[in-house]
């Protein structure tokens, strides 16, 4: 019963820390935001790349979602240069991906953001926020918010008291810096196929008329080995437990990685496969989700009465 609990909690665990797809933080000197203002100032190929984007990042953060909170944080510096923004790249969120948006306002410490998935920061100026600020901020993050930062400098030559300051508190928060955002990375295909890698000020690309600078970001879960580690050898164990790294493919192995020695057949390994089932598979779909994991471990531990199928 021992390893099985521990089995449960590991599966919790890595559910609830390497999972959260979104938790990340991501920083543009393209002055998306300025693009999503109603601006005679701005022209067709700001307008098109910056809410491409935009749009681009909900769509990441939906997670199979109907609605979405995004809210505008505030700081001490110009934090409100456009206040229409918001509401425009809501709508036009709501539009493309058929969902609800709410946004507005937030303030560390204040505003409630158990229910929000994107903070939006931007502005020219130099900004600081307090370290029970930056305590807040960084478990919005870790419980898989979106911090998105964008320099509203409009002058890409010349770098803004909001982007050293931007820089200075990643570095708080985790202790690293920003780098660039893998052409890859999901986001650059949630929604509109953009190309990553090409940030020119095009229709192709994804520069604006005020910046044409890659895309940044820090993801906090690769910064955790139990997450970022493969299993080089598919045996079940990832590496950073893996004691043996080599095992043959198809071998059962111990809690350790390596080759076990006449410990399960192959009928006592399926068995368990079927008991695990049989314990957590509630609805009977043969597999388990966190929230039947999360109930069946309750019944495990004498918290609530078994759930009678």
């Amino acid at each position: 019963m021992k390893s099985f609990v521990r089995f449960i909690l590991v599966f919790l665990f890595l559910t609830f820390n390497c999972m959260s797809a979104s938790a990340i933080i991501v920083f543009s000197e393209n002055d998306y935001g300025c693009g999503w203002r109603n601006s005679g100032d701005n022209n067709e190929i700001t307008t098109q790349n910056s809410f491409e984007i935009g749009i681009n990042i909900a769509s990441f953060l939906l997670d199979n979602s109907s609605s979405i909170s995004i809210m505008q944080l505030k700081h001490s510096g110009n934090w409100d240069r456009h206040p229409e923004s918001m509401i425009n790249i809501a709508n036009e969120v709501s539009a493309k991906l058929g969902i609800t948006v709410t946004t507005g306002d937030a303030e560390l410490g204040v505003t409630d953001l158990s229910n929000v998935k994107m903070l939006f920061m931007t502005g020219h100026n130099t900004f600081s926020i307090t370290n029970s600020q930056k305590t807040i901020l960084k478990e919005f993050i870790d419980a898989g918010g979106l911090l998105f930062g964008d320099d509203c400098n409009q002058d890409a030559a010349t770098p803004s008291g909001f982007e050293s300051s931007f820089r200075q508190l990643v570095n708080d928060l985790y202790g690293k810096s920003l780098v660039i955002l893998p052409s890859d990375h999901p986001i650059y295909s949630s929604y509109y196929e953009l190309d990553g890698n090409d940030f020119s000020y095009t229709q192709e690309g994804n520069g604006t008329q005020w910046g044409i600078k890659p895309i940044e970001f820090f993801d906090p879960k690769t910064d955790n080995d139990l997450c970022s580690n493969n299993d080089s050898d598919n045996d079940g164990v990832i590496d950073s437990w893996d004691k043996c790294l080599n095992t043959p493919t198809n071998s059962f192995v111990d809690k350790t990685g390596c080759k076990a020695k006449g410990l399960y057949t192959e009928e006592q390994m399926n068995q368990m496969v079927s008991s695990i089932l049989s314990w957590g598979d509630l609805n009977g779909d043969n597999r388990i989700s966190l929230i039947e994991a999360i109930k069946a471990l309750r019944v495990t531990s004498g918290v609530t009465e078994p759930i009678v199928k």
